[in-house]
């Protein structure tokens, strides 16, 4: 049994953890935009606008269309919010039955089924188109990377972070074994995370930010910070469940370290993706993710299988 104070050091945690997201995931927004201005010849914001930027929304007047329905308008943000917090918990090895992937999975697309309620909840033209390209990246992107997420349980026997770490502690990181389950992972974020070539969710010269477009004041405030959130949790999750090794087990602070220096390279990386591409056609998407991402997950879903059959791999 758990005693009160380690189970308030482990609340004190999550609640830590829940405000290094928070801050982090405007943190890397500011990235974002800084790279965008860089690479178009441009000064960029301050490291702190995107900080300013949701204070300002959070004391701007809130306002909803007439023809929206008030439930589901005023209902989605918070639990998309709500999955997002929970996300930023159940990512790090704090409690041990929630930091799971198949949880963390679920949360993931949670946050991505509240953006696409949110466009229909606005029932304005646009938005429900950008909920319709929502829910087509569930259906490209949730394939591929649910076979990454069957590919880690078959190498390591686990879908739990804490053991997943366990592993890479004795045997390396992930990344050495499941190289393509990584690519896979990678290729999967832009569309997750609503960046180009695929952010055809919000397409602002299209759809005039699509699902988000009757937003403002505080529900816009709640949803730009669940979805930057996630952003950065796909970075976390990405850095503790690939390359995680012997620092967890000799330093703690070292692994923190190194969590969020590969998280941030991640989030560079993918900045750069951002800036340099043009969107994509959503029958592209379709093509991109269910050949080229898919066959990716599967062949090395396929190289983990064989080896373990023949009792190759640990």
């Amino acid at each position: 049994m758990t005693s009160p104070v380690i189970a308030s050091i482990k609340v004190g945690l999550a609640i830590l953890a829940a405000l290094y997201i928070s801050l982090m995931s405007l943190y890397a927004g500011w990235i974002r935009r800084k790279v965008r201005a860089k690479v178009h010849g441009r000064v960029g914001p301050p490291w702190w606008q995107e900080y300013a930027d949701l204070a300002k929304l959070l004391f701007k007047e809130d306002l909803m269309p007439p023809t929206a329905n008030y439930g589901l308008f005023t209902v989605t943000p918070a639990l998309c919010l709500a999955a997002a917090l929970t996300l930023s918990v159940a990512v790090f090895p704090i409690f041990y039955s929630l930091s799971d992937l198949i949880l963390v999975a679920y949360l993931l697309m949670t946050v991505s089924v509240c953006l696409v309620l949110a466009g229909y909840a606005s029932n304005n033209p646009y938005s429900i188109v950008g909920s319709r390209r929502a829910l087509l990246g569930l259906l490209l992107y949730e394939l591929p990377f649910v076979i990454v997420l069957i590919t880690i349980f078959m190498l390591t026997g686990t879908t739990n972070i804490f053991e997943i770490i366990s592993w890479q502690i004795k045997h390396g990181p992930l990344i050495m074994y499941l190289p393509l389950s990584a690519a896979a992972f990678i290729l999967c974020t832009p569309i997750k995370a609503i960046l180009n070539p695929f952010s055809i969710v919000t397409a602002e010269t299209e759809l005039m930010e699509g699902v988000l477009l009757e937003y403002s004041g505080r529900r816009l405030a709640v949803l730009e910070l669940a979805h930057k959130m996630e952003f950065y949790i796909l970075a976390v999750l990405f850095s503790i469940v690939f390359t995680s090794w012997w620092v967890y087990e000799y330093n703690l602070a070292l692994w923190c370290l190194w969590v969020i220096f590969v998280s941030l390279l991640f989030i560079l990386v993918a900045s750069f993706v951002d800036a340099l591409t043009a969107r994509l056609q959503p029958y592209k998407a379709s093509k991109f993710y269910w050949i080229i991402t898919t066959a990716l997950s599967v062949i090395n879903l396929v190289a983990v299988i064989v080896p373990k059959i023949l009792g190759v791999l640990p």
